[in-house]
């Protein structure tokens, strides 16, 4: 059964926003489409917790619309605190309400055919293998009411994409910031690893208003054959975010994903950790930190699905 959920968007709304940032037709489509289906498609359903009366819509906009960023030092001393001294930054990637604010990519990336861009310039600059990945196999837009709504309405996120035979050697950090809580935060993070490659990505959710606020966040993580992914995150919205995370990956043999996540949100929060194994001695390990307060209302899941022969999860 769906649950109706109001948002003050409609197609027209979604289709200049995409016409804005000058989206190929694919993704236009599927933003609109998506939008078509959320009304019908039911709310998720995690094991004893019921998403009836939480809030994912308390939002006015999608667009940020927060002063300009000019230089490292014009960042909030948090923000900064988070990635470190200008000098050290070799590859990150802050944005503020789903805005590129700051971007620093090691010459040796693009040396080596890694792609480490946001998700609005890969839509652009990269389209034919973001639409090869986004909202794919991983998080299928149909899955919920909720994943649909953030295949319409995403503003944010990040691409990243390791050739085959590549090892990347300094990590890739991103740092996603709610600054204004009328900007709603539809994030979307996609990591490719080809066949035998490495990487190693970080990233941190931060807010520091307590005012009521809404996040939807997706990861998508591909791994290839005899590739390796580590995946750090630690998660610190404030108390009024309300917030819908789902990290996914997929792996392929003899690939290997390892899971760091630390939960440390003030406000209700379901989060959906979930490694399918399909290949043959495919590996996934997840390690996860918990942090609860006060009477906020969390779900954390993490699963390990083995599909391929001599896969392993451990916890």
């Amino acid at each position: 059964m769906a649950v109706e959920t109001k948002w003050a968007f409609d197609r027209e709304t979604v289709k200049a926003f995409s016409e804005k940032r000058n989206e190929p037709a694919w993704l236009a489509e599927k933003r609109l489409e998506a939008l078509t289906q959320a009304a019908s498609l039911p709310m998720p359903n995690p094991d004893k917790t019921k998403l009836t009366r939480w809030n994912f819509s308390t939002f006015e906009t999608i667009e940020a619309g927060g002063r300009a960023i000019a230089e490292y030092s014009d960042l909030p001393s948090d923000i900064t605190r988070l990635a470190g001294e200008e000098s050290s930054v070799t590859s990150a990637l802050i944005q503020r309400d789903g805005e590129t604010v700051y971007h620093q990519a090691a010459k040796e990336l693009a040396d080596q055919g890694v792609i480490f861009t946001d998700l609005a310039t890969a839509a652009v600059e990269h389209s034919d293998l973001l639409e090869k990945y986004f909202m794919g196999e991983a998080v299928p837009t149909e899955e919920s009411q909720l994943t649909a709504l953030h295949t319409a309405l995403v503003n944010g996120g990040v691409f990243i994409y390791v050739p085959k035979n590549v090892e990347v050697e300094v990590p890739l950090q991103s740092i996603f910031w709610q600054e204004d809580t009328k900007t709603g935060l539809f994030n979307h993070v996609i990591i490719v690893a080809e066949d035998q490659s490495r990487v190693t990505y970080v990233e941190n959710y931060v807010s520091f208003s307590k005012e009521e606020a809404a996040a939807n966040i997706i990861a998508e993580v591909y791994v290839g054959q005899g590739a390796e992914v580590k995946f750090g995150a630690v998660d610190n919205l404030e108390s009024g975010v309300t917030s819908y995370i789902t990290r996914r990956a997929h792996v392929q043999k003899d690939g290997r994903i390892e899971w760091a996540l630390g939960q440390m949100n003030e406000g209700n929060t379901i989060s959906d950790n979930t490694t399918h194994l399909l290949g043959d001695g495919s590996y996934g390990d997840t390690k996860t930190v918990v942090v609860g307060r006060g009477e906020q209302l969390q779900n954390f899941t993490s699963n390990m699905i083995g599909h391929g022969k001599h896969s392993e999860g451990t916890f």
